[in-house]
């Protein structure tokens, strides 16, 4: 039973292509840590780079509840 769900109102409003959407555009930008590190052994400067896998964890939070705050704040429902 979702009894968080429900006392919480957090009804689902993410469907499944738009969960593994979040997922993937999730895995890429925490891949980009991976490639940055190894541009930043070579001297170059990444600069702002460097914080796009912090991007990632409020996509992939929202895909793995299910629930999207701005999809809620607008009504909209992908499901």
């Amino acid at each position: 039973m979702d009894t968080h769900r429900s006392i919480y109102g957090l009804r689902s409003n993410l469907g499944l292509t738009d969960r593994i959407a979040r997922y993937l555009v999730g895995a890429i930008l925490i891949g980009t840590l991976l490639i940055l590190n190894v541009t930043a052994a070579t001297g170059e400067s990444v600069g702002w780079l460097v914080l796009m896998p912090l991007l990632s964890i409020p996509i992939v939070i929202s895909a793995i509840m299910r629930w999207d705050p701005v999809y809620a704040m607008f009504r909209i429902s992908s499901i």
